[in-house]
């Protein structure tokens, strides 16, 4: 899968985002329903890659997380995981071929 890193000053360094598989959207989206709080951990411990290009974290993980990190740095990560994947609303109109805001054109 892609990957990007992406600086994290406040953790010290860059931390390596990949992109989700269909199975791994699908899965995340139907656990949030039952756990939105937890969305931003799970998409965090799916994402996060070592050079490897293995996962850092296991989905047992995400209360040690959620305990652990900062809210707000986390927030800023998860952002950026759901940029990369397509799931802010942005980026769906973008994939979807909608016109930007005021541009007249669309991406």
């Amino acid at each position: 899968m892609p990957h990007e890193d992406f600086e994290v000053k406040e953790w010290g360094g860059e931390v390596r985002l990949k992109m989700l598989s269909c199975k791994d959207r699908d899965d995340i989206a139907e656990r949030a329903k039952k756990n939105p709080a937890g969305l931003g951990p799970l998409l965090f411990v799916r994402c996060a890659i070592g050079e490897d290009g293995k996962r850092l974290y296991q989905d047992n993980d995400t209360d040690m997380i959620s305990r652990t990190k900062s809210a707000v740095v986390l927030d800023k990560v998860v952002a950026k995981i759901m940029e990369l994947n397509g799931m802010t609303p942005e980026a769906a109109k973008k994939n979807m071929g909608e016109p930007d805001a005021g541009s007249g054109t669309t991406a």
